[in-house]
């Protein structure tokens, strides 16, 4: 297993992971408990119940008010990011600290919390990070993002890892393509398959750019899956999906844990 270098995370103790947590909670969540806070710190100030609870609540405001800042600003760098690099030609130039914040910044803007797998799985595991968003624990796979073809042994481990871990979805993310018996096994297992032109795609929808489509990215709602032959160099295309739709979700069966990969072909 392979653990992305930028997102990979340190023990941390209590109080830094709610610092963190606070950290990440959306701008305007900051922005709105600033303003709670003041009004609590007017309220006992002009009603003479507590000056020092008054002074308490302005100054915690303050770190929600600088909170919100950071967050807006870190938003708008990942926004440009994407603008910038939502390109085929532009992700098969980077390296792997610029792919990693690519990705980053797809799913914290889709507000998603990452963090490492490391401590949560098999060392063996075929998998990377763990994104959370409310009740949706989704492992990913992104190791391979740099080899031609994946092959079906990954997409079994990264499977196998998934029902371990309880996650309710799994997806594997790579610039090349996938081989044809890894992507049949995908489908039946459920399990996303994204390759760059998937990316472009996800990076669009994102920005907006529902209409702005890559050239060489068929309409997945009128083409099926096509074959790969191993070991086939060639980019396959498992279809633009959006970030951990809810379809996908529907497919699984609802919000519920992968099946026993031991106990089915």
């Amino acid at each position: 297993m392979s653990t992305s270098i930028r997102l990979r995370s340190k023990k941390k103790n209590g109080v830094d992971l709610l610092l963190l947590k606070l950290y990440r909670l959306p701008p305007v969540i900051h922005v709105a408990i600033a303003f709670a806070l003041v009004a609590i710190a007017a309220y006992a100030y002009l009603t003479g119940d507590s000056k020092f609870l008054a002074l308490g609540c302005v100054f915690f405001s303050l770190i929600f008010v600088f909170f919100g800042g950071a967050g807006l600003l870190n938003e708008s760098k990942m926004l440009k990011y994407l603008e910038k690099n939502a390109d085929l030609d532009r992700l098969f130039e980077m390296n792997q600290g610029e792919f990693e914040y690519f990705l980053e910044s797809l799913f914290r803007l889709s507000r998603y919390n990452i963090r490492s797998a490391i401590d949560d799985i098999h060392r063996m595991d075929d998998a990377d990070l763990i994104l959370e968003r409310k009740k949706e624990v989704v492992l990913l796979q992104m190791n391979h993002w740099n080899e031609p073809v994946t092959h079906i042994r990954s997409i079994e481990s990264l499977h196998k890892a998934a029902y371990h871990l309880g996650a309710t979805k799994c997806m594997a993310i790579t610039l090349g393509g996938f081989a044809q018996n890894a992507r049949d096994w995908a489908l039946i297992k459920g399990i996303e398959l994204v390759n760059a032109e998937g990316l472009v795609e996800i990076a669009n929808t994102l920005l907006g750019r529902s209409g702005s489509k890559t050239d060489s990215a068929p309409d997945v709602k009128q083409q099926p899956v096509e074959a790969l032959e191993e070991p086939s160099v060639e980019p396959s295309w498992s279809g633009p999906m959006p970030i951990i739709p809810q379809s996908a979700l529907n497919a699984l069966g609802g919000q519920k844990s992968f099946s026993n990969p031991e106990s089915q072909d």
